[in-house]
């Protein structure tokens, strides 16, 4: 095997690790987003949680959205 040829496998195994990483970082990203989100929604859908229109719950909610939102953004850049 040639020393360019030995380059090139080089090259494409870096790139190869990068991607690898990149897409476990990403995973990552995605299951602590829907583990956030699960919490919240239980504790939000849990009526003894709660007895009056409390801002807290509304921040809830509001995270919850914005956590699918985020898993949203990263589930359609990894389809790209």
């Amino acid at each position: 095997m040639s020393q360019e040829d030995k380059n090139r496998l080089k090259s494409l195994r870096t790139k190869l690790f990068n991607y690898l990483i990149k897409q476990y970082e990403i995973n990552s990203q995605k299951e602590d987003l829907i583990a956030k989100t699960k919490e919240i929604l239980d504790r939000v859908l849990n009526s003894a949680s709660h007895h009056s229109d409390n801002p807290l719950y509304r921040q809830e909610l509001k995270d919850a959205i914005n956590h699918m939102i985020a898993l949203k953004e990263l589930l359609e850049n990894e389809m790209n």
